[in-house]
């Protein structure tokens, strides 16, 4: 279920986030697997009592999708890549929205 649902995080990032490149994506996918790996071993009462966050495990899928996007964006305004517009073209919301409107 996690790889369908950071699947889906890859697409949205890529459609809405131009500026996320391809390293910036596969960081904000780290930081997903490991807060996933964190909550996986909470589940299974693995972590010390005081590292134990307390959140049920249905959570865990919404928490590594947004730890993924959120990192990945911080991680793409901290350090930008380079990426020609032209290369974009029709591949994102901004793109997309433009050729609507002309």
């Amino acid at each position: 279920g996690l790889l369908v649902v950071q699947g889906m995080s890859f697409f949205l990032l890529g459609f809405c986030f131009p500026s996320v490149g391809n390293r910036s994506l596969w960081l904000g996918f780290l930081g997903g697997v490991l807060v996933n790996l964190f909550l996986v071993l909470n589940y299974f009462h693995l972590l010390p009592a005081p590292l134990n966050p307390g959140i049920h495990i249905y959570w865990n899928c919404v928490i590594c999708q947004a730890t993924m996007i959120v990192t990945a964006v911080l991680c793409a305004r901290l350090f930008p890549e380079k990426q020609s517009a032209a290369a974009l073209e029709g591949l994102t919301i901004r793109s997309l929205t433009k050729a609507v409107a002309d």
